[in-house]
């Protein structure tokens, strides 16, 4: 019997997705200069918009775009947080994780892999996100590699290199190694 192949999840936003330029070019296109914390768009106004005038796979950070082709749709799931009508509309602008298993959670996506996936989990995992909070509750299970990319020139404030000995710290995608072959 064959060895199960390894299961890889990645984080959406700052990792495979450019999420400031995104929102910044998104809010620019309704005239708008900026969201405040906790505010969100309406459902509605998000589906009344035109997504032509904004770039499709452009958002894609480049290595992330290459990553999803070399990813099966069996090797590799997207987990993300945050509001789920604005997360579902970001991930409509990429055509590359359409057959991707997609799951838009309201917590730690650690926890959540810890709770939820594990359990049922026969062989590897990798697990590649930009804030270590979200890979700390992995730290200790066997048979997890940790991967958190901090990605140049972000600014967002939690992103701060871990030093855990267990999570390795990347600035692309190319650099995830899974049974001793790059992806």
């Amino acid at each position: 019997m064959d060895e199960p192949r390894p299961l890889i999840i990645s984080d959406f936003d700052h990792t495979l997705f450019q999420t400031e330029q995104f929102k910044q070019d998104f809010l620019r296109s309704l005239g708008l200069k900026e969201l405040k914390v906790g505010e969100f768009l309406a459902p509605e106004q998000l589906a009344a918009f035109d997504r032509t005038s904004l770039s499709v796979d452009g958002y894609l950070f480049p290595d992330a775009a290459e990553f999803l082709r070399r990813t099966t749709e069996n090797e590799l799931k997207l987990i993300t947080t945050g509001d789920p009508a604005w997360q579902s509309f970001k991930l409509g602008f990429v055509p590359l994780l359409a057959d991707r298993h997609q799951t838009i959670l309201p917590g730690n996506k650690g926890e959540y892999i810890r709770e939820h996936i594990l359990p049922g989990l026969t062989g590897e995992l990798h697990f590649v996100d930009d804030l270590e909070e979200n890979l700390l509750p992995l730290v200790d299970s066997v048979g997890v590699n940790l991967w958190q990319i901090l990605r140049p020139g972000s600014e967002h404030p939690k992103h701060i290199a871990s030093t855990h000995p267990r999570i390795r710290v990347i600035d692309t995608l190319d650099k995830i190694q899974v049974e001793n072959t790059k992806i």
